[in-house]
């Protein structure tokens, strides 16, 4: 991980909460307006999907970045480096998992 802009613990806590009132809400807020990058350096079908849901209820762009054998990381780039690099294209969330 590279950072997390966040002020506090609390701040955290307060935003988990959001998310859980959320999770129990009907009608999900229209994020159209917001682009949100996924990347996954390793497979995981659940966690892909549940973003993908995620972007779908919330009706985010989702732009899903696919770290296979034709990309940067297979000439040597390291993770850091692409997430810097895909940072540069300024979507309002990115979301990596990593091992």
């Amino acid at each position: 991980m590279i950072r997390i802009d966040f002020e506090s613990k609390d701040k955290i806590i307060q935003i988990l909460e959001r998310a859980q009132e959320l999770k129990l809400k009907k009608n999900w807020a229209d994020l159209s307006d917001y682009s949100l990058m996924t990347l996954f350096d390793e497979p995981s079908t659940r966690t892909k999907v549940s973003f993908q849901m995620a972007c779908a209820k919330l009706k985010t762009q989702n732009i899903d970045v696919n770290l296979d054998e034709k990309s940067s990381r297979s000439k040597g780039e390291t993770l850091q480096d692409s997430l810097r690099a895909l940072a540069l294209y300024e979507p309002d969330i990115l979301v990596a998992r990593a091992s």
